[in-house]
Order: C-alpha cells, then structure tokens, then sequence
C-alpha cells in the first residue's frame, strides 16, 4: 500500500463543503484483501490506535469502525480512519473522511477533511496518510506500531502552520455572520467577503489603513503571489542559488 498523488480541494467541493486532501492510493498486494483476512490485525490496530474505538463509520454510533474492521474491510478505508486519528491526536481536530474507488483494481481516492485556515500548500494531510499507512502495514506484519517521533515532529508543524489567535477570532467570527473567509497562505492575512465587497485583514489591522498595502508591496514574494491570483502577469523569481563573481 503506498500513495502515488496528493491534492487539496480549497473549498466546498463534492464531498463535503469544507477544504480536503484527496488522496490517490494503490494497495499493491492488498488488492481485494480485507482487515478481516488477518487474524489478530485488528486487536493490533486498536491497541495501537484506542482513539479507533470511538469512530462511527457508517453505523453512526462509537465503535461502528471498529465493527467494520473486524467483519472486514479495504483497506484504503482502514488508512483513512488511522489517519484522522493521527490528525487528532496532534491537536489537528476533523472528523469527515472518505475512501472511494477508481474503478481501478487496488486504487482508491482516500478522502479526509483539513481545517478551515490550514494553508493550502499544507502537506500535513499527506504526511498523516504516509504515517497511517506505516502503522498498518506494521499491525499487518505483527510489528510494534511506534509513531510518536514522527506525530511530534507533525505536531510542531501544525503549531507553525495553524493560525494565530486574533486571526482565528476574527475568522470564527466573519463566519459567524455569514462572511466568506479565505487565508492567503501561510500569513495571518485574511480576505473578507469577494468582489467590491472585499476586504482585507491582517492581525489588528485592516485594508482601511495603507498599512496593509505597505507590508504587501514590502514582501516581493506575497505581492507576486496575489498579482498572479488576480491575473496579471508578472515574472517569475527565487532566491538566488548563488553569488556574483567578484
């Protein structure tokens, strides 16, 4: 079982109306395999992973995915669920998730849901799918299932990543009013609304101000970025690779 390809869905798309990473997954030699094949495997996964006994699944009460484990099932599906458990325990909270064939024998989108203001070049939904995808095959074989070096170096990232506490207040409460909200990147910037109705707002301050404008016109990187979402042309850069001769 391995991934071939990973990509975000920024905003409401046909699974749910919130940001996910769809990724596609092969299972190579667990083609047609189900958990249910494996004696032991799913005591295994649940001894590793008891926050799995808490997950609904179809059956829409605790313990329904730990019942489809143990009856049997793909396991695409089984990755999905070790990695939203993953993604919990760092502090990283959702809840949706969904695995879905290709019609290609073995290969199966694996659906999971990403926090509202998580920046979409975030690769934290990929590497938790990576991680949950070790810690199955290593239940499969009857190894210990060790994961806690890798979830603190992913919880350190989400710490990074995630955003600050004004910036979230202020999120929570455009939503709460019905205001669409969207981070630009990886900064406390925030857009407000769209069209002429737009606004801008970044920490305590707001488009009303040139402040905003300065900061953006002093990061070459951001202002290159934005000018390129909004369709002008603009030449491509990067950090120099190396220096001027003397």
């Amino acid at each position: 079982m391995r991934i071939e390809s990973s990509r975000r869905l920024r905003g409401p798309n046909r699974y749910v109306a919130r940001p996910v990473q769809v990724t596609r997954v092969l299972l190579d030699g667990l083609t047609g395999r189900e958990s249910s094949d494996y004696p032991g495997f799913a005591e295994r996964l649940v001894a590793a992973f008891p926050g799995l006994t808490e997950h609904h699944c179809a059956f829409g009460e605790p313990g329904g995915f730990v019942r489809r484990l143990v009856g049997g099932t793909y396991f695409g599906h089984t990755a999905e669920h070790v990695a939203i458990e993953l993604s919990q325990r760092i502090g990283r909270h959702v809840n949706f998730g969904r695995t879905e064939g290709t019609g290609v024998p073995g290969e199966y989108d694996v659906v999971t849901e990403c926090p509202l203001d998580e920046p979409p070049d975030s690769r934290l939904a990929e590497a938790l799918l990576s991680l949950a995808i070790t810690g199955v095959l290593a239940a499969l074989r009857g190894e210990p299932v060790r994961c806690e070096d890798e979830l603190a170096v992913l919880r350190g990232t989400y710490e990074r990543e995630k955003s600050g506490p004004s910036t979230a207040a202020i999120a929570d409460a455009a939503r709460e009013r019905g205001i669409p909200v969207e981070r630009v990147g990886e900064l406390s910037l925030l857009r407000l609304g769209y069209g002429r109705h737009r606004r801008l707002v970044w920490a305590a301050l707001t488009d009303q101000t040139s402040a905003i404008g300065v900061d953006i016109a002093s990061d070459k990187e951001l202002t290159r970025r934005l000018l390129d979402e909004a369709g002008v042309p603009v030449p491509s850069g990067g950090a120099a690779t190396s220096s001027p001769r003397p």
